[in-house]
């Protein structure tokens, strides 16, 4: 065989992964089109020059079109990168401040599902939220939802304020993680050299949706775990009728089904005070160890 048809297989083959991507990845097509179109473009290049030199640095070209962003990304990590530790942050590839309007979504959405979840009457003593319908939604009182919002809007701030103080400038609240292929908010990152050593999720719950708290906790760190980042999370409980009985039974409930970190806080006079589980590894007020 010689160096042309060489050249035309590999470039066949390329071709024929571009077009599996195309078919596979339903949420990329431009971009995939825009490999196709360029490894094509190389390889008519290559075929019309036959040049051993062309062909050599064709063949390079062409497996940069079709290597992803991703495999780029993680080969500048292992060349940057000394020993096996790879910085979080280029796994995650985009650590950005969430916008106002970003935020303001997501706690929207946290006060609905909660009043979704905690309203008999809506749902007809039912606690099956995910079940109603855009209209059924809708029915739920206007007021009561902004009153909501603005309750988890200040207790959020209060449990920023709290790590903040104890971590200073490496806590960063509000923060938008992506890569090529999903996204998601979070309310905060633990941060120190470049690297994401913890990631804050944090939830006001009333003690009838403590039943609910598994999958809230199986959500987010599905959301996490698409995103490929290995760094551990706090995941916050905050919660007016919080004990140490609740935070005991909660805990020990989510630990035995997902590898998380539980912090739990008592709303009181307007404070976030710390609730301890007696069944903890770890102290509550020991987060630099968490």
């Amino acid at each position: 065989m010689n160096l042309t048809a060489v050249v035309i297989c590999t470039f066949a083959f390329i071709i024929l992964l571009s077009f599996v991507n195309l078919t596979f990845n339903g949420d990329n097509h431009e971009k995939t089109w825009q490999k196709l179109i360029g490894g094509l473009a190389v390889f008519l290049v290559a075929i019309i020059a036959q040049d051993a030199w062309v062909y050599g640095v064709s063949l390079f070209i062409g497996g940069l079109i079709i290597a992803s962003e991703r495999f780029m990304l993680f080969l500048a990590a292992i060349v940057r990168t000394a020993g096996d530790k790879m910085p979080e942050t280029i796994k995650a590839f985009n650590v950005e401040k969430a916008s106002p309007e970003e935020v303001k979504t997501k706690v929207e959405i946290e006060a609905q599902t909660e009043e979704i979840e905690t309203d008999g009457r809506t749902l007809g003593g039912t606690v099956e939220s995910t079940k109603l319908t855009a209209e059924e939604v809708s029915t739920l009182p206007t007021s009561k939802i902004k009153a909501r919002f603005l309750k988890i809007k200040s207790i959020y701030d209060l449990v920023d304020n709290f790590f903040s103080s104890i971590y200073g400038p490496m806590y960063e609240k509000n923060i938008r993680l992506s890569n090529n292929y999903n996204s998601t908010i979070v309310d905060g990152i633990i941060r120190e050299d470049g690297h994401i050593r913890k990631i804050v999720e944090i939830r006001y719950l009333l003690p009838q949706s403590f039943p609910r708290i598994d999958s809230q906790v199986g959500g987010f760190l599905d959301r996490i775990r698409n995103l490929e980042i290995k760094a551990p999370v706090l995941f916050v409980i905050v919660s007016e009728g919080m004990s140490v009985e609740d935070a005991d039974r909660i805990n020990m409930s989510i630990r035995n089904k997902y590898d998380v970190r539980l912090v739990f806080f008592q709303l009181a006079d307007d404070q976030v005070v710390p609730v301890t589980p007696t069944n903890s590894e770890t102290d509550a007020l020991d987060y630099k160890n968490m």
